[in-house]
């Protein structure tokens, strides 16, 4: 029985000789593909279980980030009737648009200090 890392670097290496056959050797691109195909085949189950490890860490990261965020957006999610006000957490300004969304940019010029 293969390891999950050894399947994945198979998935790999037949991926790269699908590539060289594509573009120097057209006559045995066939086998190639079937060869590919096969290799992630077995490495499907590895790879997905990947994705899904990364996209819920993802997931965790993000929430964490949100607990603490207090952009109008972030507040309005945790609390229905939040008691304070946003501000750009780096300017300071209620105006500034990352007050509103912390994906947004700080309006505030390179250089200047004043709010």
């Amino acid at each position: 029985m293969t390891t999950s890392e050894e399947r994945v670097k198979a998935a790999q290496a037949a991926f790269a000789y699908m590539r060289i056959c594509a573009a120097s050797r057209p006559y045995q691109l066939a086998d190639a593909n079937r060869d590919l195909a096969a290799a992630l085949w077995d490495a499907a189950p590895d790879l997905f279980a990947a994705v899904d490890e990364r996209d819920a860490l993802r997931a965790r990261i993000a929430e964490r980030e949100r607990a603490h965020c207090t952009c109008e957006k972030c507040l309005l999610e945790r609390f229905p009737y939040p008691l304070v006000m946003s501000v750009c957490p780096e300017c300071g300004d209620k105006r500034c648009p990352r007050a509103a969304d912390h994906r947004n940019e700080c309006n505030r010029k390179a250089g200047d200090l004043s709010p």
